[in-house]
């Protein structure tokens, strides 16, 4: 399955501890997927000298402060969930759509990433490309790096994405653990219609 840059989306999220990582991951993922649309959640404003890299760096991207109003900042694992619990009707238009970590690199491959996802979901009948974390790793979850069909995804989803961001604001979530956002996503898939994930997910 191939995927037009275009109609690709990456969005990843930052606490102000994590702002450091934006322009690195800017940079890398506009050299690789130039075309593809990028946008960064904050849970505050951008601090100065992160601006002041932002300034070199141009691209297909788009900065969102304070992207969470009921939070005046969050710690680690706050903006970690909050990442699976954010949802605009604009992203609809893309074919694939990359939720990540921002202390990381994307680099363009062959086939491309957007490809290598779509093809997993094709293959799974599913609308997620991800994996379940080896039983070696702790609690049992998924990864952080999750790739969706948004129009798929957010039809099934987005009654589960309003429900656990109201219980995340109202701090009716218990935030034991490292590796906890992982936990809430494959919780938030087996409790929506998608339900358990195929057995050779992994």
């Amino acid at each position: 399955m191939t995927c037009d840059e275009n109609r690709t989306c990456f969005m990843a999220v930052a606490n102000r501890p994590y702002q450091k990582y934006v322009p690195w991951f800017l940079y890398f993922l506009n050299r690789a997927y130039p075309k593809a649309y990028k946008l960064i959640l904050l849970d505050g404003r951008i601090v100065d000298d992160v601006r002041q890299m932002l300034g070199l760096i141009h691209g297909n991207y788009e900065i969102r402060e304070c992207a969470f109003p009921e939070y005046i900042s969050t710690n680690a694992t706050e903006i970690k969930c909050l990442r699976w619990l954010f949802y605009e009707p604009f992203f609809e238009q893309y074919d694939c759509m990359s939720i990540g970590d921002i202390d990381l690199a994307i680099y363009k491959e062959s086939p491309s990433y957007m490809e290598q996802h779509l093809k997993h979901c094709e293959q799974l009948r599913i609308p997620y490309s991800n994996f379940i974390r080896p039983a070696n790793a702790g609690p049992r979850r998924v990864c952080g790096i999750h790739v969706i069909k948004p129009r798929e995804w957010f039809a099934i989803m987005n009654p589960i994405i309003e429900k656990y961001r109201s219980r995340l604001a109202h701090g009716d979530i218990c935030l034991p653990e490292h590796g906890f956002n992982e936990q809430l996503l494959l919780k938030m898939i087996i409790e929506s219609e998608l339900g358990e994930p195929p057995y050779n997910l992994s």
